[in-house]
């Protein structure tokens, strides 16, 4: 039976970016605090490692729809619609996102000429900067350390995007979906493995550092393994994977796979650097398989206010670091220091802002892009 909608899965995209907007907030406001640039404490270590899992989980969610989706139209019309996939896609992330890049390049082509600014290192490479984000490599920028501030957390996108041009190319040309894309997972986690052995071996090579976070950022793995999970929600009912379907779906299985990231998280960061994609990408698969398809997963979120929580998400991601971090400096404007009415004031702003985004920009695009299929 395909299924057209998943109960669950707006609420969770929607609670999960909600946290990563805390994370964020709390990052934001000690950088505005102390007026630095950088953040270097590791008072909120643990709650940025659980950002970082919620990212892992993010993946392997889109990997999830975008392969159901694939699998669908593949095994019904026995070919992929190239055109109609990349035109949908594009219809759906390239405007909000475009927007935002260049509205924060012009910002700080503006904020550079002024004379006590010019020496900044931003200044003196903006455009090489900004060019990782144009040409949908922010993951990269991230890994060499050419972000850009306000849109840093835009290597998720980037590495959503280089998923979305690669994987209906893999698809065309698998026949064996799930040994194709359980391959690629483990051919990701051995390669995080190498890469981060090295790194630990030769700290002062610089290529083995960025090879690392560059690894680290594109989470391949997440969406193969969500392919995984699409293709047995698409054969659910098949007997030769019953064996299977059951262990997923097992209550033990959740608990130790809901339960599990959040223990990861306060191992030290350079154990965490070998587990935390390789156990938390299959952990992530059996929460989200149960969510989708089974009646008696062990929590249930289907929920009306969480649900447009998740359908204004995109709009949530793309604006939480510039409005959170505008809204603390007109608090600091204006002379209001209390954090926890920083932290309302913040929340709601990019509430407010989020969902006009959705409205004005977000929906035109989806309505449009529907004329593609």
């Amino acid at each position: 039976m395909i299924k057209s909608e998943f109960k669950h899965l707006d609420a969770l995209r929607g609670i999960m970016a909600m946290y990563v907007s805390f994370v964020h907030f709390g990052v934001l406001y000690i950088i505005n605090k102390h007026a630095e640039m950088k953040f270097d404490t590791l008072n909120f270590f643990g709650a940025i490692q659980l950002g970082q899992v919620f990212m892992t989980v993010f993946f392997v969610l889109s990997g999830f729809l975008i392969t159901y989706i694939l699998l669908v139209d593949k095994e019904r019309d026995k070919t992929v619609h190239f055109k109609k996939f990349y035109l949908r896609r594009a219809f759906r992330i390239l405007p909000l996102y475009y927007i935002a890049v260049f509205g924060i390049f012009f910002l700080y082509r503006h904020a550079c000429l002024k004379p006590d600014v010019t020496i900044v290192p931003l200044c003196n490479d903006l455009h090489e900067r900004t060019l990782y984000y144009i040409f949908m490599l922010p993951n990269w920028a991230h890994a060499v350390d050419k972000t850009l501030p306000h849109i840093s957390n835009y290597w998720s996108i980037g590495a959503e995007e280089q998923f979305y041009i690669l994987w209906p190319i893999i698809l065309y040309f698998s026949k064996n979906y799930l040994k194709v894309f359980f391959s690629i997972y483990v051919v990701y986690c051995l390669a995080l493995i190498v890469v981060y052995v090295f790194r630990l071996s030769f700290m002062e090579n610089l290529l083995f550092v960025q090879s690392a976070r560059f690894l680290d950022y594109t989470r391949f793995g997440a969406f193969a393994f969500g392919g995984i999970i699409a293709y047995y929600a698409l054969h659910h009912a098949d007997t030769v994977y019953k064996t299977t379907i059951e262990l997923i779906t097992r209550k033990s299985t959740q608990y130790f796979c809901l339960l599990f990231p959040f223990i990861l998280t306060i191992i030290p960061n350079e154990y965490v650097a070998f587990l935390k994609h390789i156990i938390v990408i299959p952990c992530s698969a059996v929460i989200i398989y149960n969510l989708a398809m089974n009646e008696n997963v062990i929590f249930k979120i289907d929920n009306r206010y969480l649900n447009y929580l998740g359908k204004i998400t995109y709009s949530l991601y793309i604006l939480n670091q510039i409005i959170i971090d505008f809204a603390i400096k007109i608090c600091f404007a204006a002379k209001i220091h209390e954090k926890l009415v920083i932290f309302i004031f913040s929340m709601t702003a990019l509430l407010i802002c989020s969902v006009i985004s959705y409205h004005l920009i977000e929906k035109p695009f989806m309505k449009l892009r529907r004329r593609f299929g």
